[in-house]
């Protein structure tokens, strides 16, 4: 078990006690590829690549500036959160969640770690399109193990009158 608890489990009652959340369509596995280079489906890698592999999720080794990243269609004027495990092994990471069009980014920095959990902040979709990423900002490695973009209700985000807390169990 992971020292973030049921990290995955807590998001999903934060956006919605209901269970309402609505999943992007554009999230494929990682552990499946349609393509001789290795990438996951509806994913797309930029940059100075060395190694790419897709054993237990999207893993690359490569220079500063590499990026594996997703566009995905959403609807205009909704509200989006990300959650994300991934393993940086060497170098930083930055990971975002971005309406790149309209300015709105959640966006982080992760260090060498054995296995992190991200979750963004709520994003709003102006343009109808979010960009999900992770960029090495120097030379190193990382494998995302899962990615999941969700829509969070208005009324769960405009019902809340103060910040909701993750409680994190550690080992």
């Amino acid at each position: 078990m992971s020292p973030y608890g049921s990290l995955h489990q807590n998001l999903l009652g934060l956006a919605c006690p209901q269970h309402f959340l609505r999943f992007s369509s554009r999230m494929p596995s990682f552990n499946t590829t349609g393509r001789a280079e290795g990438v996951a489906a509806n994913w797309a890698i930029s940059g100075p690549i060395e190694v790419l592999t897709t054993m237990g999720g999207e893993g690359l080794a490569a220079q500063a500036g590499a990026k594996l990243w997703q566009r995905m269609e959403v609807q205009p004027g909704g509200r989006y959160l990300m959650y994300a495990k991934i393993s940086v092994a060497r170098g930083a990471v930055v990971w975002s969640l971005a309406d790149t069009s309209r300015g709105m980014e959640s966006r982080g920095a992760l260090k060498p770690s054995q296995v992190s959990e991200v979750i963004s902040d709520v994003v709003e979709s102006r343009s109808g399109y979010l960009d999900a990423s992770f960029e090495l900002t120097e030379a190193g490695g990382f494998r995302v193990m899962d990615v999941i973009v969700t829509e969070v209700p208005s009324d769960a985000v405009e019902n809340r009158q103060h910040p909701a807390h993750i409680t994190q169990a550690h080992n």
